[in-house]
Parts: C-alpha cells; structure tokens; sequence
C-alpha cells in the first residue's frame, strides 16, 4: 500500500508529463471503444439473425401473402401448408389499426412478429421493455411503440390503447374492445428487424433491419407478438385484417440445387405482392463480406494510432524515469532495494493508464446517457472492454520494458555516485 502511495506522489510531482500521458491514453482508449463498436456493430445484428439463415432457404420481402384460392395467410403454419417442402416459416405480418388520440383518429404502422423474430433482435429502448416469453401466454396485448420524441412523445410505459381496423369506426368494437398495453418505447433512430424503403437494395444482413427516426417517419409505428394478435383474432374478431406481409424467413432440408428455391419465387409471384428474394447462403456469405469490410477500413487506423501511442508511452516513460532516478537513489539509501525502485515507476505506469481508462469509458457512458453521441453505434461489452485491457497491457508492457531500460542497466550505487551523493 505504501509503495502505491510513493507510486502516485511520483506521478503527481511530474505534472507535465503525467498530463501529456493521460490526456493521450484517454483519447486512445475512446478510439478503441468506436472503432471496436463499429465493427461488432456489424457482426451483433448478423449474430442475431445467424440463426434464422444457417440452413438452405431464403430471405423473401413482399406485401401480402394469399394461398392458392386467394385467401390472405395469417400465420406460419399456414404459410408453411402453402410452400409445400419446407422446414420453416418465421416472418412479420401487417395489422391495420387507428386509435383516437386527443378527439382525433390517428393510424398507426402496425407489425407483429412470429417469436423466432421478436425473439433474435431487441431494439435499443428509450423506456420499459422489450417482449418477453409470459407476454404470449397472457389475454393482454401487449406492445412496444416507436414514436416521434421517444418518452416525451403522446404514448407512454403503461397507457392502455383502444384500437380497431382502420376502416371501421370505434363503436364496432365496443363488445370486445382491442385493447393494447404499452409496454416499451423505443429510442429513436435505434434498429428495427423488419422491411424499409431504405433498405430494399440491400443484399447483406442490412437488408433485414431499418432505422426508425421520429423526424423522418412521423407518425408511430407499433410492434406486437404474432400470437397475442392472433389469438385475439380466433376468439373475438374473425374480420379483423391481419397479412403475413415484409421480411420473412423460409427454410428447407433439401440441398441447394436452385429449384427449390425458383419453386418458392414463383410461388410468391404468384401470390403476394412479391418485391424480392436472397438466398440464405448468399445473404451469410455477403453479410460476413460486410462486417470485414469494417475490419480492413478499422486496423490501419488502429495500429497507426497503437505505433503512436506507443511512441509516446515509450519517451514519456523514459523522461519520467530520469526525472525521478535521483529520488529512487535516495529510496534505495534509506532501504529500498533496487528492484523495488524499479517496481515503483512500474506500478506508477499501471496507476496511470488505469485511470485514463476508467475516465475514458466513464466519460463515454456520459455522453451516451446524455443522448452526445446519438449518431455513433457506442457498445460497452466484452468485446470493448477486452479491446481496452489490450491496449492497457500494451502500454504498461512498453513501460515496463522502458523502465528496464533506463533502471536496470544502473545499479542504485551507480545512480547515488553520479548525483554526487556517494563517492
């Protein structure tokens, strides 16, 4: 404890340098953090939708979905009926609601989700929760809103909405009103799984998610669980209009020969109002393209800054050191050996770039809740904390080796000489 105290007082009396050492460790550690999020970024929405294209299959995006006598599909079972040979069918389905809001009708952009897909993806959340497992297994339908103004927006945690189609007026429900709770909001321009007309080029696991921007879309945009929906549909309201419709997900056993796969798009040609299909194993191969894409514009700029960084650690360390050689001469005269000495600007080092790292990542947990950096894909896991231990072993490797340099090739009676305090 009394060597981390000299080790401190070390670091204090060199203010210069122990600023200059600080202000260039906190900047390294915050570019760490960005670029390190920029590409796990791109591999976590990947990830969680990896599970729903590891087999043969296809990724199909359409409007509406009929069966072969024209009726709509409003499940996955069904759908799965009408493509005969396949494994799986997860996908979203569009919902046709208004509710009166302040004495006027306003619609709301309606999806529901099966479970696969609710289930792989959360979006970032402003306020409450995203959708749980007990959700499906109650009689409340319980949704998630996206809104222009997020938590200070007209739709709040807890409101309990009145909704009906959005061509029929609201006393036609007065038996068995629809009634949605709210249970989550979620933060403007966080990702949604799903379809967008930004997104419709795209042949990578872009092509899956969209960003909601409260000044850009306007009205709400509201999410539901296929089955709460569903269910309230068999039991109370048989017209109530719900299409299997956007993104969704189709898996088989067979090996890819190609047609199945034409089988499948000319069923959806047929039947629905068909935009586009990707294959599973194209979509894998071109979504991995993307996330090293990341990785070969990121480590240029990484090592470059690491050679820097490292630089600067190496001479500002070899200063420090000089700077202090007379003090260890005197620690080594009142009893302190010389390895010790050593172990004291060692741990000096540690001290410093321990503190630049928890005020770089502190500051940046900071500027994220104070909603500073709403532009930027900021994460804080594993992956970026491991990123930041690295860069902190590398420095205090380079110290360390510094120090050896500069220390261990005097001996404490060399040092006690050349100050003129010994003969």
């Amino acid at each position: 404890m009394k060597n981390i105290k000299y080790a401190c007082r070390e670091l204090w009396k060199n203010p210069l340098t122990f600023v200059l050492l600080m202000v260039q460790s906190i900047i390294i550690y915050v570019l760490v953090v960005c670029m390190i999020s920029a590409v796990h970024s791109r591999f976590r929405i990947y990830d969680e939708i990896s599970g729903l294209v590891k087999e043969n299959g296809v990724s199909v995006r359409f409007f509406g979905l009929n069966d072969p006598n024209g009726a709509a599909v409003m499940d996955a079972d069904t759908a799965k009926k009408c493509l005969k040979g396949v494994k799986k069918v997860s996908g979203c389905y569009d919902v046709s609601f208004e509710t009166v809001t302040k004495g006027r009708n306003v619609v709301i952009k309606t999806t529901a989700y099966d479970t696969d897909l609710w289930k792989c993806h959360t979006p970032a959340m402003e306020e409450g929760r995203w959708f749980q497992e007990k959700d499906e297994k109650t009689e409340q339908i319980e949704a998630v809103i996206a809104q222009k103004d997020g938590r200070n927006g007209t739709y709040h945690v807890g409101d309990v909405l009145t909704v009906s189609e959005d061509d029929q007026k609201m006393d036609r429900c007065e038996e068995h009103p629809i009634q949605v709770k709210i249970i989550g909001i979620i933060k403007d321009g966080a990702q949604i799984l799903g379809t967008n007309d930004d997104n419709m080029d795209m042949t990578d696991v872009r092509r899956c998610f969209w960003n909601y921007s409260g000044e850009y879309h306007q009205l709400p945009y509201m999410f539901l669980t296929h089955k709460d929906i569903y269910n309230y549909k068999i039991k109370y309201a048989q017209g109530l209009p719900l299409l299997m419709s956007g993104l969704t997900f189709i898996s088989w056993d067979r090996s890819e020969n190609g047609k199945f796969a034409e089988k499948i798009d000319k069923y959806f040609a047929k039947n629905a109002e068909f935009t586009s299909y990707i294959k599973n194993g194209q979509l894998r191969k071109e979504s991995v393209q993307y996330v090293l894409e990341q990785v070969k514009n990121m480590l240029p700029i990484i090592l470059s800054l690491m050679f820097l960084a490292i630089l600067t650690i190496v001479s500002c360390t070899s200063i420090l050191v000089r700077q202090s050689l007379y003090k260890y001469g005197v620690f080594y005269l009142n009893g302190l050996t010389w390895k010790e000495c050593m172990c004291l600007q060692r741990r000096a080092v540690l001290i410093l770039e321990t503190m630049a790292f928890v005020a770089a990542w502190a500051a940046l947990k900071v500027l994220v809740m104070c909603g500073r950096l709403k532009e930027m894909m900021i994460l804080f896991s594993m992956w970026e904390f491991a990123g930041c231990l690295f860069i902190l072993w590398v420095f205090w490797l380079f110290g360390y080796v510094t120090i050896r340099q500069e220390i261990g090739k005097k001996s404490g009676k060399d040092v006690l000489t050349e100050s003129g305090i010994t003969e």
